[in-house]
């Protein structure tokens, strides 16, 4: 019996609901259940270590060309969680770029060339 009281003691100290700490917070998510959500890192994406898949060194002026930004933190390790302040400007070749995020630590981003040059 000694050790259950230990146990039950332990258990009263245990935090039940959603916190967040040094590297995890829990996000719910509107469109899920109240109770429901994500476990994402806290981590800050250093733009040092991001990675852009899919971006063609050239695209054609006035047709919309797509994406994918993923961020990762300082360790390299992919930041999983969302709301990153995320900028993507391409000085001399796009007047405005969009940005979507796809709450994962990934970002869609998108633009409309309207100029000829290439895209670095």
């Amino acid at each position: 019996i000694g050790h259950m009281e230990q146990v039950s003691e332990k258990h009263k100290k245990l935090r039940t609901e959603p916190f967040q700490s040094a590297t995890l917070e829990f996000v719910r998510r509107k469109e899920l259940l109240p109770q429901f959500g994500l476990l994402c890192s806290t981590a800050k994406p250093d733009p040092r270590n991001c990675e852009v898949v899919g971006l063609p060194a050239y695209s054609i002026k006035g047709v919309k060309t797509e994406f994918t930004i993923t961020t990762k933190d300082d360790n390299g390790g992919r930041c999983t969680g969302g709301r990153s302040h995320v900028i993507v400007q391409l000085e001399e070749v796009a007047d405005t770029t969009q940005v979507r995020d796809n709450m994962d630590g990934s970002y869609a981003a998108s633009f409309v060339p309207q100029e000829v040059g290439e895209v670095e």
